[in-house]
């Protein structure tokens, strides 16, 4: 099943799902929308404006890669397609005796291809590296640019499709390429990352944190964002993003697997084993064996009743009456910081002029305040108007009482 969208710009709402076969068969046979395919291919070597506007508005689209929770986002992810796509820009003859392909048909621009791999076992956290393993397997040039889970393929049209039911398996190994490696290592990655955005499949039936618990009192009243004003500890678990390397396999494994129990009391031995199995093949450096793993998972559902690690913190929580993306959320935290930052330089300059030593500084004068708040002239001059007023009368003041007799 792969979800369809209205087209590419105008909404990432999840409109529904079709099969697997519906999807191909409206590709080799055409719709409603033959019509605007066949246009927008013959403007691709005309007009490129009207090509990508016919393709980013004009078209329905999918994704092929992940199912998502009405919004196609990668925090929405629910489970894999089973498959793989992948898109190949300036060229249309390839190799489709290879067996991994699954489907392959034209672009919408006619000038490339669009590939189908039969995959198991990948999630957003695997998928771009194993994008790149698929199509040197395939010995393809593919496009970096649809190289995310998140990707949608606008529905295109070719009448020479071509399907290999029989078609092998991709199956995804941990550490099978010097690139996973790297991907590992690499220093430009976070220290630590939280657990369900690498183990997609386990989101929807456990919890990972126990930001619920801080947010449950909370009342909003409408608000988008709670700002506790100093940073609370709560419960997360997480995964080093280098990999768990292999002397510290059994400590960090035995952390995940507690707190994971601990936030999660009735987990049974049977799910928290997959759990921790998906984790010790895709992060440790050196996956331990199925004996230590089930005996580290034994010793986590022993535990009668545990209390997660607070080993967290966090100073903004979000209501979760609005589905806010990454980008809404980072401006509702810029936004209270702008508002406190304005509060606290009021409070500078207030304090300021309630302190002002007219004997020894003179009349109350913006750079005087500057000076005597320790603050930027900039800043001074930005908010003087709100007390214009006050400082006129009190100058007034000072030089009324101290005119010489």
């Amino acid at each position: 099943m792969f979800n369809y969208y209205k087209s590419v710009t105008k909404s990432s709402t999840v409109l529904g799902s079709v099969e697997l076969d519906k999807f191909l068969y409206t590709i080799k046979n055409g719709n409603e929308h033959l019509e605007q395919i066949n246009k927008a291919r013959t403007a691709y070597t005309i007009d490129k404006n009207q090509y990508k506007f016919i393709k980013l508005n004009e078209l329905p689209c999918y994704t092929l890669n992940f199912r998502f929770n009405k919004i196609r986002k990668n925090s929405n992810i629910i489970d894999s397609t089973g498959f793989i796509y992948l898109d190949v820009d300036g060229q249309t003859n390839i190799n489709l005796s290879n067996p991994i392909i699954f489907a392959s048909w034209l672009s919408l621009s006619g000038n490339g291809r669009g590939i189908l791999v039969k995959v198991e076992n990948i999630n957003s956290s695997n998928f771009k590296v194993q994008y790149n393993q698929i199509a040197k397997a395939l010995d393809i040039d593919a496009d970096d640019g649809a190289r995310k889970a998140t990707q949608p393929n606008v529905l295109s049209y070719d009448p020479n499709l071509y399907i290999n039911y029989n078609s092998e398996k991709w199956l995804v190994e941990y550490k099978k390429s010097v690139e996973t490696e790297k991907a590992q290592h690499s220093s430009n990655l976070k220290a630590t990352n939280t657990i369900e955005t690498v183990v997609d499949y386990f989101k929807s039936s456990l919890r990972f944190d126990n930001l619920s618990d801080l947010i449950e009192n909370i009342e909003f009243n409408g608000d988008v964002i709670h700002d506790f004003k100093t940073k609370v500890l709560y419960s997360k678990t997480t995964i080093p993003f280098n990999g768990i390397q292999e002397g510290k396999r059994n400590t960090t494994l035995i952390a995940i697997a507690y707190q994971i129990k601990a936030l999660n009391k009735g987990i049974t031995h049977e799910t928290l084993f997959r759990l921790m199995r998906s984790i010790n093949a895709d992060h440790c450096i050196k996956p331990l064996s199925l004996n230590e793993l089930n005996s580290i998972v034994s010793y986590a559902i022993n535990q009668e009743d545990p209390e997660p690690i607070k080993n967290a913190e966090r100073r903004f929580v979000f209501n979760s009456d609005y589905d806010l993306t990454t980008k809404e959320k980072r401006q509702a935290v810029i936004k209270v910081i702008n508002q406190d930052r304005v509060k606290e330089s009021k409070l500078k300059i207030e304090k300021a002029i309630e302190q002002w030593d007219f004997v020894k500084d003179g009349i109350i004068t913006q750079k005087g305040l500057a000076i005597n708040a320790k603050m930027n002239i900039k800043t001074i001059k930005k908010y003087y108007p709100s007390y214009k007023s006050e400082i006129q009368s009190l100058n007034k003041e000072y030089r009324t009482n101290n005119k010489s007799p």
